[in-house]
């Protein structure tokens, strides 16, 4: 929206500036005409006193006032002689009255003076003098001896008076004085007043009619460019301004035309740069607002704050500062203010860009981090604006906030790491936390859940174990992971008894929990911290010692009760394998004792036999309870059970022997089998009597995808496979000693 613009009136001010100054130029022309005209007239007179003044002093006898002495020291018909000489010269220059008198003995003493009726009757000039006149007005020029010009007013009237000093021939000063009636000028200087304001006045009519026509015919050009500038304004395009009758109103027309075309390419060149920036500012994700310091609000809100708080720009902007940011932000903004805005002002050149982070509110009440860059700077009315460019910076808080917990905080368990363990424990470990007890715990059974089921089945045994110890712990222990299996928790103001109280209820949780593979058990041992002298290190080793010594017998015994759950397991799912597994367990011991075993012997290989499946509880079920044929894939996945199997039996000291006969029960005479491809005599011969029972059991049964074979087609398939897949020897002692059957 364009501002509203006052439209110029050139000729009326114009016209105004002509008819102030045509006043004020009359009014000093009549006032320096009256001026001049009086001066001249009183310079006139002044002359005419002076040489009365001159001629009255060479009309006094020679040596006159050589012989005065005080007052009446004249004779008396010299003096009427002068005094008739004085009213002569007085009616010949149209004089008031002369006069003349001197300073003897620091007393001004008249002399002589054509006299009014009053001295002619009282000849007593003295006392007239002292009676109608100030001496004391005579004295500067009597003192200065220098010609002065007074106006003075007495009884009869004011009256111009000229005072001519001289000297007798002793040296005294004295003076004579011509005076002249100012009735008549007075009345010459109200002639002249009337004669000048009549001529001032004719002037300023006459000079106001010119200036009204000078106006008019000046301004019309002027008027004719503010007309085009005005439609240029309004927003027409192509305006240009008419040539003028003259050559230099011509040349600014055309001067004018030139900037009105040149005015256009910049407004066209301004209009689409205003509209490229205000495209970017309006589908820029950025948020582009403006907040007026002097108004205090904002002024302009970009569309793109509905993505950031859900709020239109224009219930944005109806917001106040406070209102836009959580509490705290805006006492951190509202401090930073006053100190950013000085040294704007201080140094309004500099950079003066200035980044925060601050917590604004959505409109549905959400705080959501945002990240503000700031400028400073004044607009066109010279108040003080700030330019904010926002942003959310959710995601980079976020991640920060997760760097932050993972500097501290264990990546899978949540538990404290072992960084903040340690640096907490230099906190604790002061005396008023004695005694601290200081327990260490390790997660039994770690490698057999990762090698049987994969480390994801470790790592939701981890989670669990972390999950009951925080728990069991209250808001002023610490527990931390501090190793893959390993975890550590710190009781202040904990003794023996506080530690074994904690290390039972350790162990009621984790009996509870129960695992149809694993059997979740932790090995723990504590040390207490008694005295400050004590080494915490020393108090960590002693924890460890004894977490160590219940170790070596509680590791075992949960490993051997693990192996014995998972086979349970599988035979629970899995009712063939149930079969499957006795079945093979009691051809091998038949086999080993046709063979003559020892008992000993015969009882491993009945148990490896038992056993030599377990590794399929690691497999996934779909892939075991399949009816159709098996993928490349999925058969590459039944061949990872003995391997599997080996790692569990493997862990557990009493089953260390059989590990190996169930890992090489699918290894082939010829040398085709798996896991390692060995042949012959390489194989142990407890697992080619496995490969032989588990063949011919498996073909005994009935599966989903097949019927049972028949003893005889069964006897027929083991004989085709003996030299190849089975070791000839053992299949002689299967059919001929074990099913007792001919051929052999």
């Amino acid at each position: 929206m364009k501002p509203k613009r006052r439209p110029i009136k050139i000729r009326s001010q114009f016209l105004l500036a002509m008819t102030m100054l045509t006043v004020l130029l009359t009014v000093l022309f009549t006032v320096y005409l009256y001026e001049s005209e009086k001066t001249e007239l009183m310079n006139g007179i002044d002359n005419q006193l002076r040489t009365a003044a001159i001629m009255t002093q060479a009309m006094l006898p020679t040596g006159y006032h050589d012989h005065i002495s005080g007052p009446d020291s004249v004779n008396e018909a010299e003096y009427l002689s002068i005094v008739d000489k004085y009213n002569k010269l007085c009616l010949t220059l149209d004089l008031e009255y002369l006069w003349s008198l001197m300073l003897i003995d620091g007393k001004v003493v008249f002399t002589t003076s054509t006299s009014p009726d009053e001295i002619s009757q009282n000849k007593n000039q003295a006392a007239f003098f002292e009676t109608h006149s100030n001496p004391e007005i005579y004295l500067p020029t009597l003192i200065s001896m220098k010609p002065t010009y007074q106006i003075n007013d007495d009884k009869w009237g004011r009256i111009r008076v000229a005072l001519i000093p001289f000297q007798d021939s002793k040296g005294r000063p004295y003076l004579v004085g011509a005076s002249i009636r100012l009735t008549e000028v007075d009345e010459l200087l109200d002639r002249l007043i009337k004669q000048c304001f009549a001529f001032g006045f004719l002037l300023l009519c006459f000079s106001i009619i010119l200036s009204f026509v000078l106006a008019n015919s000046i301004t019309k050009p002027i008027r004719s460019l503010t007309e085009t500038m005005d439609k240029i304004y309004e927003g027409q395009d192509e305006v240009m301004a008419e040539d003028q009758g003259s050559f230099e109103q011509t040349e600014l027309s055309r001067s004018f035309n030139s900037l009105s075309r040149r005015l256009h390419e910049k407004i066209a060149e301004i209009a689409e740069q205003e509209e490229k920036y205000r495209v970017i500012a309006e589908n820029t994700g950025d948020v582009i607002s403006v907040f007026n310091i002097n108004q205090n609000k904002f002024t302009y809100i970009s569309p793109s704050i509905m993505q950031l708080r859900r709020f239109t720009p224009e219930e944005a902007m109806s917001q106040s500062l406070e209102d836009s940011m959580t509490p705290e932000s805006f006492k951190q903004i509202n401090e930073s203010f006053e100190i950013k805005i000085n040294e704007f002002i201080q140094n309004p050149q500099s950079p003066n860009q200035y980044s925060s982070e601050i917590q604004q509110l959505r409109k549905n009440g959400d705080i959501i981090w945002v990240g503000i860059t700031s400028k400073y700077l004044y607009n066109a009315k010279g108040e003080i604006e700030v330019i904010n460019v926002s942003r959310s910076i959710e995601a980079r808080k976020k991640t920060e906030k997760d760097i932050l917990f993972l500097s501290y905080h264990d990546y899978l368990t949540g538990l404290y790491n072992r960084r903040f363990y340690e640096e907490k424990l230099r906190r604790l470990d002061t005396e008023e936390n004695l005694p601290i007890a200081l327990i260490m715990a390790d997660l039994n059974g770690l490698k057999l859940a990762n090698d049987s089921f994969g480390h994801e089945t470790g790592d939701g045994l981890l989670k669990r174990t972390a999950e009951i110890l925080r728990l069991q712990c209250q808001s002023s222990e610490l527990v931390a992971r501090i190793g893959g299996d390993e975890f550590i928790i710190v009781l202040p103001k904990s003794n023996e008894a506080d530690a074994e109280k904690f290390i039972g209820r350790m162990r009621d949780a984790m009996s509870k929990d129960k695992d149809e593979h694993i059997v979740l058990s932790l090995s723990m041992g504590f040390a207490v911290k008694m005295n400050v002298s004590e080494n915490m290190s020393e108090v960590f080793r002693k924890a460890e010692d004894d977490m160590y010594s219940h170790k070596s017998t509680e590791s075992p015994e949960m490993r051997s009760k693990s192996v014995k759950l998972m086979l349970d397991s599988l035979f629970k799912k899995d009712a063939w394998e149930n079969l499957h597994s006795v079945g093979v367990s009691e051809i091998s011991a038949s086999i080993a004792t046709k063979m003559n075993y020892t008992p000993g012997e015969v009882n491993k290989i009945r148990i490896a036999g038992l056993m030599h499946d377990i590794g399929k509880i690691g497999l996934n079920d779909a892939i075991l309870n399949k009816n159709q044929e098996l993928t490349d894939a999925e058969w590459e996945e039944i061949k990872r059970h003995p391997e599997i199997g080996y790692r569990i039996l493997n862990s557990v000291g009493e089953f260390h022997e059989i590990a190996w006969f169930v890992l090489s029960h699918h290894e082939r005479w010829d040398g085709k089998g798996y896991p390692k491809g060995l042949k012959h005599e390489e194989i142990s011969f407890h697992a080619r009597i496995l490969a032989v029972a588990d063949a011919y059991d498996a073909m005994r049964s009935d599966r989903t995808y097949r019927k049972a074979l028949s003893e005889e087609e069964a006897i027929a398939e083991i004989r085709a496979g003996s030299g190849l897949q089975f070791d000839p020897e053992i299949v002689k002692i299967l059919i001929g000693n074990v099913l007792e059957k001919d051929g052999f």
